[in-house]
């Protein structure tokens, strides 16, 4: 009896984009790279929103995001796949960044989504609002009902983590029909880590609540309308965010939609095949 063939990974792609919305600077970043790790590769897309109520945020979201990478590649590489640490790592690497800029932790006041996968496991982080779509299933939203999210900065501000607690809010975690509500004060994130059957296809797409911000006229859109444009992808491989995204903005456009926020969208994709 012939040995079945190992699967071959036949395309493999991260990639990002972003827009500005009614601000007057865009305070969305997204970015994806590919990273070596050993004799594999690290796929990682990751985005971030500052508050627009704190200062030189749209600072901050491009050194959390940059900070959550290179958390990711030593997670990865020292097998330590897990909040706690990817948490500590983002908030020491943003910490020290900001402090030699000058900056102070209001900067870090951001949501931070990303997703890393090196083929054999798959790491999704969230902290703050946003949505996520995971391998085909309903998409994720993630938002706190009184729009004040719990940011990751907190942890560095002991005063800003006590204003927090004193805030009635709560995190709405909806997905198709079903919503999931926790108390925001027990500081809550959104983690999804699975070990990945040789083989699986894996396509992880995280956009920024801005994917929910459009109106036309004074009416919002319902995101249930705009997520399913912007995740409509012709294929999953090389700048495929790039493509939808810009295809779906377009659109957008054409229908009348305006989008009162910066939206930002990043995303990772392995294809598999089997071996000839």
């Amino acid at each position: 009896m012939a040995d079945t063939p190992e699967p071959t990974l036949k395309k493999a792609s991260a990639d990002a984009d972003f827009t500005k919305g009614a601000h007057p600077v865009c305070e969305d970043y997204a970015f994806a790279t590919v990273l070596p790790l050993g004799d594999r590769q690290l796929y990682c897309a990751v985005l971030s929103d500052g508050c627009s109520s704190s200062v030189h945020t749209d600072v901050g979201a491009r050194v959390l995001s940059f900070a959550l990478v290179r958390a990711f590649r030593m997670a990865f590489e020292t097998n330590a796949v897990n909040p706690e640490f990817v948490e500590g790592m983002v908030l020491a690497g943003a910490e020290s960044t900001i402090a030699t800029m000058g900056l102070t932790h209001h900067a870090l006041a951001a949501t931070l989504l990303g997703v890393a996968t090196d083929g054999d496991k798959l790491a999704v982080f969230c902290w703050g609002d946003g949505f996520v779509a995971v391998n085909g299933q309903p998409v994720t939203r993630l938002e706190y009902t009184a729009n004040v999210p719990y940011y990751l900065s907190y942890k560095l501000d002991a005063q800003a983590n006590a204003d927090f607690g004193a805030v009635d809010e709560t995190l709405a975690i909806e997905r198709g029909e079903a919503i999931a509500k926790v108390a925001a004060n027990t500081h809550p994130s959104w983690q999804y880590v699975a070990t990945l059957v040789p083989g699986q296809d894996v396509l992880v797409t995280l956009m920024s609540d801005g994917a929910g911000s459009f109106v036309k006229g004074r009416e919002l859109v319902p995101w249930q309308d705009t997520a399913p444009l912007l995740l409509d992808y012709a294929n999953a491989s090389g700048s495929f965010v790039k493509r939808q995204f810009r295809y779906a903005m377009r659109e957008c456009g054409k229908r009348g939609w305006v989008n009162a926020d910066d939206v930002s969208m990043a995303a990772v994709s392995l294809q598999y095949g089997e071996a000839q």
